[in-house]
């Protein structure tokens, strides 16, 4: 089973803050993932204007056009308040939704969110730990990757578990 999804195209929505600052965290890591993956990070399909009150309506219909069409969502705290929504509609889809995270840790406050994702992967053994204690993440799975290359395996392992 592992083969076929190998041999299909998995599509990948960013769920991540598009501001200047993430734009080098979110690269990074969807950096890694190569075929068969890949991501709509909307960074770089929507402009950002300096003020968020002045974003178009058709910037939304991208994203959620995006949203429908993909397998899963890869979540990159920190995240933005457009996040959430985006968290929540993949709830309300069924579909995966995958958080990354190497040491960022306020985001597990947000107890709604947490209990939307279907895994946590981590490359930090310390962030490891704390997540592996969380009362909600530790009825998820929480994945301890060694390299930033096991990230798109450890993904895979997801999609398919939720398959």
């Amino acid at each position: 089973m592992m083969k076929m999804m190998k041999d299909k195209k998995i599509k990948v929505y960013l769920s991540a803050r598009i501001s200047k600052d993430a734009r080098a965290w979110n690269n990074y890591v969807c950096g890694f993932l190569t075929a068969p993956f890949s991501v709509f990070m909307p960074q770089t399909h929507n402009s950002v204007p300096k003020n968020h009150k002045d974003f178009q309506i058709e910037v939304a219909y991208m994203d959620i056009d995006a949203m429908q069409q993909s397998d899963m969502g890869l979540l990159l705290p920190p995240y933005g308040r457009d996040c959430a929504w985006e968290v929540g509609w993949y709830a309300g889809q069924k579909k995966p939704l995958v958080a990354f995270t190497h040491n960022e840790l306020e985001w597990l406050r947000d107890w709604m969110l947490k209990s939307c994702l279907a895994a946590v992967i981590t490359d930090n053994q310390n962030t490891y730990l704390k997540l592996k204690k969380d009362p909600i993440l530790s009825k998820k799975r929480v994945i301890l990757i060694g390299e930033m290359n096991e990230l798109r395996e450890a993904l895979m392992d997801v999609l398919e578990v939720k398959r």
